[in-house]
């Protein structure tokens, strides 16, 4: 507030002052000029007197020359001094606002004010005031020369290398002349220099700078200042934890070897200086200092400029002086190590860590801003085979905790210590505990035997830690509030417990008792009432047995096993939710630090410390650590656009312990699912591996574990498979059924009527068909918005910024008025929309032209006996086949391609214009055959058709009496259907012959970081095996769950389009999807490198795709019903077919329409269980009012460790820890040793070759 009122103060004198002297150029007054008139220290002296000869016509014009030059010289100040005058009032308008502010949080501003006067009036004594100050002092502020005038700034250069130049110059002149030329820095300067007129300060929170600019650019050139001895060790954490408080590594960033020769021949050529600032500008930000937009970007202009004088500093590239080297080592004798050895630097001790090149000014600069300025532990190593440097990051305990209070990320609580009465069995119908309920509510309460069970809970809890009842206080006030008091104690001699002598109600409390049935709490039968509470004693026998720390859950299971029925529920299951709804909640420091906290109230997972023998407690699982991490790293790097640009293989996170084991407490140690039910046991025995997968196939798919070590993303993929596959049991058991009666009544169309059950029953699958995949649609809906529910994602935020490759033009942001926001226009865009449209309907002609040659190539085929014309349909199956798996990556090309050109702005636009192309093209590639075939081909080309004999004969159009090719599509789709049976194998068997050729012919490392005796091995073994495997999709932005939606899709197409002519598709479809299941499972858990997790609140645009599937899916069975079997030809009278078409289409239509009407899109379960978190969240809330001050700590340079480690250092650590099992360990050594006596082998012979050709070559000399 002081800083706020003497700046507006100082600022309203400067204005007076401006005003005046625009007053005297003509200009109108601004609105805060004073009314009494003061000396104008700004005013340009008066003008010299000038003696005129009046008589002289050349003296006039020179005069009126000079008058007019005068005129334009003052309009010109005269806008310049208004420009400065609105500088000035946005100043004060801003101090304005800022004591406004004060004034609505209700602070004492007389206080403030009467500070702030006392400091004015010592301010008054001890320096002189602004119009006191010389007029040399404010044209120093406005940039004025000493003549009164304002300098024109200079014309914006025309090329960048210029303007480049000219930033350069501008950097070294005194920051009053920046003033003048650097539109960026005025206002700040501007300030600055207001600041030491009026001596107060801007009130900014500006933190301190991690490092001074002198040891930035040390930093970023790889010479490490010298530091004090702290205590802390290099690759250590910056604040000075040691490494039991600092997390396993959790991330890896693969950069370029710059000394391997690969990575050398890639621009031998050099790098120039326009590049190495547009890649700073595109890749890194600023350090967070604090304060408004202003100073950030200020700050980021600094950085740059360390960041170039580091880049200058490098030796330049071989033949051109004027690029400097992009990779490689520089020659001893260069006089780049001239220059560091008059620094002090030796190239022997220092070689390691001095950046070379750029690619190591690069990576110095990333390990420094990882370190310094995110705060991070950070080692770096090379892999084993040297192509690649690894920089690992992890993270403390404080890190995430303070990140994710920053973002609010959603946290789950353990829903036993927030609320503990939710897991207790219940009423299924009321939702009154059990307990409660025997004991008080029912007729005929308190049950005796539920009274003595509940006796020995009681006594069970008394004797339980004072830790354990403090920590479950909720729990133990559950179990503490329906203890019976003596009062309370009836006798049993009478059955009902509620009448009196004369049989009738004798209190209020008996009549409603006996009013409250218990039909309408419980069940409807009787024996599952009786079992109901048999199951609940049994529970509370348990719970007496176990103790406080028992799960209710686990114990649930159990009380229901003992009885055989799912009787006992929880309110989870009572209210309709398929689990336990755990509430989530924006993680707040103060509630889990502060003095206050209560950690416990969130859910724990255990992982392993830095240090191998400590484990630490988070609330964060294996996805989140990696999602916080990676979003405090993007605060200082923009990972997508270094990897775009090739400075960055790939950013992937390690596997962890929690791939292979249970992180959970209580459960440590015991095997995940995930490795039960997608990994593969360990052993060389091929028949027991391969009946391990068989049996993997039938067991559920583990979606919790999925989304836990994964992402959400992932998790919502394998739910709808599950899903699709489970679903597909009904029209499967149907298109058996129809597709026997298809066997045992054939008939020719041409000259048989169909019989009347065949009709019925085709008609019926049809109808079948259309219902199921509006309710399968529907389902889904409903579905994902439950599991988004249990997992936390309901109303996710979703800030995303522009893509790496989006480009555009900087204009002002017409939403929150920020200078440099990128825009395309959209016409542009249009344009290249246009395009695409029209190259994939061009491509789209093709195939329908290739479809029509291959139909007249099997007529052709057929008609003329061409050898193995019995197999003329099957083989031209295949040609078709193969078209579309042509056309297919023809498309998929192209539609990448274009979607590239359309230079959509942020991820989701790029992923749903990606999925609008690719998935229209797909459905047209590898489904306009069948509709051109069951539609069109009859009335063209005539059909295909096997008589009684087994001969196949081409049919004419004209005796096809109006039907269609429906033996032609039943080939067609069975074929096609096969294929991808067989390409579902290939999927599993293509990344194992993929993986096991390309480590047959990888090079050797020549370093293995494997102690093979102790089964142990060092980070770069984990980082090498994990970077050998390929990664899951096509790059950061394209995951590999769209290959997998796409395939997805296309499958269901098949089930759903043209059953009715194969119909035993749904069938094949749902044993493709079983094996799906399984296989994606294998794939994601043993064959690929673990992506990035992904949160997700939906499956996005396809779901759009699965509604378009279903209604398309309604018309094509309704037309292959009245065209291509004629249903209605010969049993519904004699309309036209488009008639019945119309008819059957629109009853369809309705009954979709009404479905969607009807059922809500949010299930009630969903909405009772958010009303509920709410509630848990308020109740949360209430107990905390502190808030803990995020205090800015010091950062210890000594930490920072800029040197590259040797692939065979760091600690031994456990294989476990990184989801390895050291079978896999030994086995990729025997892998490795092969790989290395090949090389061996082929160097013998190729030195035998080369011995043997000298013998030869000295043979021929001597004869």
């Amino acid at each position: 507030a002081a800083a706020a009122a003497a700046a507006a103060d100082g600022l309203g004198h400067v204005a007076e002052s401006l005003g005046a002297q625009a007053e005297d150029w003509g200009a109108p007054s601004p609105r805060f000029t004073s009314k009494a008139p003061r000396p104008d220290p700004l005013a340009p002296p008066p003008p010299a007197p000038v003696e005129v000869d009046v008589g002289s016509n050349k003296e006039v014009e020179r005069l009126t020359a000079l008058l007019e030059e005068q005129r334009l010289k003052n309009y010109d100040q005269t806008r310049r001094v208004m420009e400065l005058l609105e500088q000035l009032r946005d100043e004060q308008e801003r101090a304005d606002d800022f004591r406004s502010q004060l004034e609505m949080r209700d602070v004492d501003v007389i206080r403030l004010e009467r500070r702030i006067e006392e400091r004015q009036q010592v301010r008054k004594q001890s320096r002189p005031d602004i119009a006191e100050l010389e007029p040399s002092l404010g044209r120093k502020i406005l940039g004025m020369r000493e003549d009164g005038c304002i300098p024109t700034p200079p014309p914006e250069p025309a090329d960048k290398w210029s303007r480049e130049l000219q930033e350069e110059e501008e950097a070294v002149q005194p920051e009053e002349e920046v003033i003048i030329y650097r539109g960026d820095r005025r206002s700040r300067t501007l300030r600055s220099s207001l600041e030491n007129v009026t001596g107060v300060a801007y009130p900014t929170e500006n933190k301190t700078h991690a490092l001074n600019d002198q040891d930035l650019i040390s930093c970023f050139r790889g010479i490490v200042p010298p530091t004090e001895d702290s205590g802390i060790s290099r690759g250590s954490a910056p604040r000075g934890e040691g490494h039991e408080d600092q997390y396993s590594w959790i991330l890896a960033l693969s950069l370029p070897n710059p000394r391997d020769p690969v990575n050398q021949a890639l621009r031998s050529h050099g790098i120039s200086h326009h590049e190495a600032a547009s890649i700073f500008d595109r890749c890194f930000k600023a350090e967070e200092v604090g304060g408004d937009k202003d100073v950030q970007k200020e700050r980021h202009l600094q950085e740059k400029e360390l960041f170039m004088n580091a880049f200058n500093h490098l030796p330049s590239a071989e033949g051109n002086p004027k690029l400097k080297r992009f990779a490689g080592i520089e020659p001893a004798a260069s006089v780049f190590w001239m220059q560091l050895e008059e620094m002090g630097m030796s190239k022997d001790t220092d070689q390691e860590q001095i950046a070379h090149s750029f690619l190591e000014l690069l990576r110095n600069t990333i390990v420094t801003k990882i370190t310094m300025h995110c705060q991070l532990p950070v080692r770096t190593c090379a892999t084993e085979d040297a192509r690649s440097v690894l920089v690992l990051v992890t993270a403390t305990p404080k890190d995430l905790l303070w990140e994710a209070d920053r973002q609010g990320f959603p946290t789950e609580l353990d829903v036993r210590m927030v609320d503990p009465a939710s897991l207790e069995p219940c009423c299924p119908k009321s939702f009154y505990p059990l307990l409660d309920w025997y004991l008080r509510k029912a007729p005929y309460a308190p049950v005796q035997e539920v009274a003595d069970a509940y006796a020995k809970v009681i006594l069970s809890l008394m004797d339980a830690d004072e830790e354990d009842l403090s920590r479950r206080s909720l729990e133990v006030a559950f179990w503490a509030k329906h203890e019976a008091k003596p009062e309370e104690v009836v006798l049993k001699e009478s059955a009902s417990g509620d009448v009196g002598k004369d049989g009738q109600p004798q209190t209020v409390e008996q009549v409603m008792k006996l009013a409250m049935h218990e039909k309408d709490h419980l069940y409807h039968s009787a024996r599952k009432r009786a079992a109901l509470q048999r199951a609940f004693v049994k529970y509370l026998e348990l719970k007496a047995e176990r103790g406080l720390n028992a799960d209710p859950l686990e114990l649930q299971d159990e009380a229901n096993k003992f009885v055989g029925s799912k009787v006992l529920v929880n309110w989870h299951n009572a209210i309709g939710l398929e689990g336990v709804a755990y509430p989530y909640k924006a993680f707040r420091v103060e509630q889990y630090s502060g003095k206050q906290a209560r950690p416990w109230e969130w859910k724990a997972y255990q992982c392993r410390a830095r240090r191998a023998d400590v484990v630490i407690s988070t609330p964060f699982n294996g996805n989140e650590r990696a999602k916080l991490l990676e979003s405090i790293i993007l605060r200082q790097l923009d990972l997508a656009q270094l990897t775009n640009l090739g400075l960055i293989n790939s950013v992937f996170p390690l596997d962890g312990r929690d791939k292979i084991e249970s992180t959970i407490p209580g459960h440590l140690g015991e095997p995940s699912l995930l490795h039960e039910r997608w990994g593969m046991i360990d052993g060389s025995n091929i028949i027991r591996k391969v009946m391990h997968f068989i049996q993997g196939i039938f067991h559920p798919v583990p979606l919790e574990e999925a989304k836990d070590y994964y992402g959400e993303r992932i998790a919502f993929y394998f739910a709808l498979v599950e899903l699709i596959c489970w679903w597909l049991i009904i029209p499967g058991l149907t298109g058996i059924a129809v597709m026997t009666a298809h066997k045992l009544m054939p008939y020719d169309p041409r000259v048989e009527k169909a019989p009347r059950l065949r009709v019925g029953l085709d008609l019926m699958y049809a109808t079948l068909i259309a219902v199921w995949s509006t309710v399968l649609q529907e389902r889904w809906k409903r579905r994902q918005i439950g599991l988004a529910l249990l997992w936390g994602q309901r109303g996710i935020n979703k800030v995303e910024e522009p893509r790496p490759r989006f480009f555009g033009i900087q204009r002002r942001s017409p939403v929150t008025y920020e200078d440099g926001e990128l825009h395309y226009p959209t016409r542009e865009r249009l344009k290249s929309q246009i395009l695409s449209l029209c190259v994939l309907c061009g491509l789209a002609g093709l195939e329908y032209q290739g479809t029509i040659y291959t139909g007249k190539l099997r007529g052709a085929w057929i008609e003329n006996d061409w050898p193995f014309h019995e197999r003329a349909q099957q083989g031209t199956a295949l040609l078709e086949d193969l078209q579309m798996t042509v056309c297919s990556k023809l498309g998929y090309f192209l539609a990448w391609k274009l979607n590239e050109r359309e230079n959509l702005r942020t991820g989701t636009e790029y992923i749903n214009g990606l999925i609008a192309k690719v998935v229209a093209h797909e459905l047209w590639n590898r489904f306009h055959l069948y509709f051109y075939v069951a539609f069109l081909k009859a009335n063209r080309e005539g059909c295909v058709i096997t008589d009684a004999e087994g001969t196949q004969n081409l049919v004419p159009p004209e005796e096809m009496y109006g039907r269609m090719c429906q033996e032609e599509v039943s080939t067609q789709v069975t074929m096609v259907l096969c294929v991808e049976f067989a390409k579902n194998a290939l999927e599993l068997i293509k990344p194992l012959v993929k993986t096991h050729f390309s480590n047959w012919f990888r090079p050797a490392p020549e370093v293995i970081a494997v102690d093979e005796a102790r089964g142990v091995a060092r980070m770069a073994h984990f980082c090498q095996d994990s970077m050998e495997k390929p990664e899951y999709g096509a790059s950061l932005e394209v995951d590999g769950t769209f290959g997998d939606y796409l395939e997805l899709m296309i499958l269901l197409g098949h089930f759903t389009l043209f059953p009715l002519v194969f119909p035993l598709a749904p069938t094949m479809g749902f044993i493709l999807l079983l094996v799906e299941l399984r296989v994606d499972g294998f794939k994601l858990f043993e064959l690929v490198r673990r992506p990035l997790p992904r949160s997700a609140e939906d499956i996005g645009n396809w779901f759009y795709v699965i509604m378009a599937i279903s209604w398309t899916s309604m018309f094509t069975n309704v037309g292959l019903v009245v065209f291509t079997l004629g249903a209605f030809d010969e049993y519904f009278g004699d309309l036209p077919r488009w008639v019945y078409f119309v008819f059957l289409a629109g009853v369809l239509s309705l009954f979709k329409v009404f479905l969607q009407i009807v059922v809500p899109d949010v299930p009630h379960c969903v909405t009772i269980a958010e009303e509920h978190s709410d509630h848990v969240r308020a109740q949360i809330d209430k107990t905390y009012a502190e808030d803990v001050p995020h205090v800015q700590e010091k950062v210890h340079l000594a930490a920072l460790d800029l040197t590259v480690d040797d692939a065979n250092t760091g600690q031994w650590r456990d294989p476990a820890e990184f989801g390895i099992s050291t079978t896999r360990i030994r086995k990729r050594l025997q892998a490795i040793r092969k790989r290395r006596k090949k090389k061996a082998h082929a160097a013998a012979a190729a030195a035998f070759v080369a011995g043997a050709g000298s013998g030869a070559a000295a043979a021929n000399t001597v004869v």
